[in-house]
């Protein structure tokens, strides 16, 4: 599916929109927007794959050498929280469950190289000590029923 807009205006396009819903007043287990899920089929080790498996690939693109000004921002994940009501275990963006092969997960971000993707791995890249300053801030991340800060600091 390639939507495409040929003519000036101020059309939006959007390549697809899926909303399962229960009705008002029909209870239900779980509400799942998309499932994907792929699978290598077979027990067997043949019919091994030389590159990768990717669920979802999200890729931004320009024409190369494009001048075009995007006012607001590029990503390739963006999440909101529209809940009413009550969630006893909390609402997130991200979930991550255990491995449920035999692969447990190297780790939870991959980036190709140090300073791409926003991170960087440096001895003494910081601007800030945790010992001596003060942290503007921090993530909550929830492993189990446990409760962390990351504490960030400003760069400057």
């Amino acid at each position: 599916m390639k939507p495409n807009v040929s003519v000036t205006g101020t059309a939006s396009v959007k390549a697809l929109e899926i909303s399962p819903r229960f009705a008002d007043g029909a209870a239900g287990a779980n509400l799942i927007g998309a499932f994907i899920g792929t699978d290598l089929k077979g027990s067997g080790a043949a019919g091994d794959l030389s590159g990768q498996i990717n669920c979802i690939e999200a890729k931004p693109e320009s024409a190369s050498g494009s001048t075009r000004t995007v006012a607001g921002v590029v990503c390739n994940l963006r999440c909101g929280n529209q809940m009413h009501g009550t969630c006893t275990t909390g609402v997130f963006p991200i979930q991550v469950d255990t491995a449920g092969g035999n692969v447990a997960w190297t780790g939870l971000v991959r980036a190709t190289a140090s300073g791409d993707g926003g991170i960087t791995v440096s001895a003494d890249g910081m601007f800030k000590d945790p010992e001596t300053d003060t942290e503007a801030g921090y993530i909550i991340v929830q492993v189990g029923s446990t409760t962390y800060q990351v504490p960030m600091y400003a760069s400057s």
